[in-house]
């Protein structure tokens, strides 16, 4: 992973004024990137700043105690790495770290309408920071999502920010290829995309490494 503080990024004027109005900023990733949590890694320090306390990530409780790589890829050496990292936040005060998604719930719909109420309830009106698949965030359909449940049913104002990946290679159930984009998006900058693929923002990852 990089180095957090030496690719500290400048966030645009307008774009850290709208994160700084959500309840929710909402990341949603492709499972099993190595460069994901590299992304995490450079904006959460910021998000704090801008008095997000709280930190909700969908991962199974205990996951860090795994040895294998899971098949879906959230499990992982650069999972393990980071969470660790989130306790340091923690330990510094003004940050708490949770975990969601661990029940099993075979159709989507009805996965989503559960991830909302447990997204809701622990969120306990503080501002959140959330990480999640794609899926459930709303970068990768539009409609009946746990994001637009939250926004729909329970009130909140979420800022969602899609990670994208220009090329190269992802683990979930299997390594598998990104198509390839020929995006000019600088990487790891948060840019606007007005509501493209119902996300708010995205950030660019210029390729990918599978986990």
């Amino acid at each position: 992973m990089i180095d957090a503080e030496k690719n500290r990024v400048q966030i645009d004027v307008e774009i850290k004024a709208k994160l700084n109005e959500c309840d929710i900023v909402w990341f949603g990733e492709v499972h099993g990137v190595i460069e994901n949590y590299s992304v995490y890694m450079i904006y959460l320090p910021i998000l704090r700043e801008l008095g997000f306390s709280k930190l909700l990530w969908e991962m199974s409780d205990y996951f860090w105690e795994k040895t294998a790589r899971s098949e879906d890829g959230r499990i992982n050496p650069q999972s393990i790495e980071f969470y660790y990292w989130l306790k340091g936040l923690e330990s510094a005060g003004s940050f708490d770290v949770s975990f969601i998604g661990e029940r099993e719930i075979n159709d989507h719909e009805s996965y989503d309408k559960w991830l909302a109420k447990e997204i809701a309830e622990k969120t306990n009106g503080r501002k959140t920071i959330l990480i999640s698949g794609n899926y459930h965030a709303g970068c990768s359909r539009e409609g009946n999502n746990a994001s637009s449940i939250i926004v729909e049913r329970y009130n909140k104002k979420i800022c969602r920010i899609c990670l994208e990946y220009k090329k190269g290679f992802y683990y979930n159930f299997g390594t598998k290829k990104f198509p390839e984009s020929d995006s000019d998006s600088r990487p790891y900058f948060i840019e606007s995309k007005d509501k493209i693929k119902s996300s708010d923002f995205s950030i660019s990852i210029d390729e990918a490494r599978a986990v």
